[in-house]
Formats: structure tokens, C-alpha cells, sequence
């Protein structure tokens, strides 16, 4: 889970915001109830507060495409 830390920068893929270390919590993208597995393709980070809003539901249908901090101007 280190690597999915190091490529999301510690930032919320849904409200872009730092998390803390002590509050960074793994969401599967395809969740584990749908076939989704637990591989650092299939994890993002999100912070608690997002976390606890997210339902089962594919999260590609309602999320914000993946952070990508070389993207960001």
C-alpha cells in the first residue's frame, strides 16, 4: 500500500485534499464485492470523510478521474 501512497502523494482522490498519515484510508476502485481485487491499480486513497460517503457502487460512474499531480496546472 506504500506504492499506492507514493503515487497519489497522500491527496484524496475525491476532494483533493491532504490527508494525514494517521487518517489515510485505501478504497478499491472496482469494489472487492464486484470482482475488484486488492492491487495497487485497484486502490486509491481517500481521506474518512469521503470514504464513509462512498457506497458500493462503481466508483468510476461517480468519482473524479484518478489525481495525477503531474497534471494538475
Amino acid at each position: 500500500m506504500l506504492k499506492v501512497v507514493r503515487r497519489d502523494g497522500q491527496v484524496c482522490a475525491d476532494c483533493r485534499t491532504i490527508v494525514p498519515d494517521d487518517q489515510i484510508e485505501f478504497d478499491h476502485v472496482i469494489p472487492i464485492a464486484r470482482g475488484g481485487a486488492t492491487t495497487t491499480d485497484n486502490l486509491r486513497i481517500l481521506c474518512r470523510t469521503c470514504n464513509r460517503k462512498k457506497s458500493d457502487a462503481l466508483a468510476g460512474l461517480l468519482a473524479k478521474p484518478p489525481f495525477n499531480r503531474d497534471n494538475e496546472p
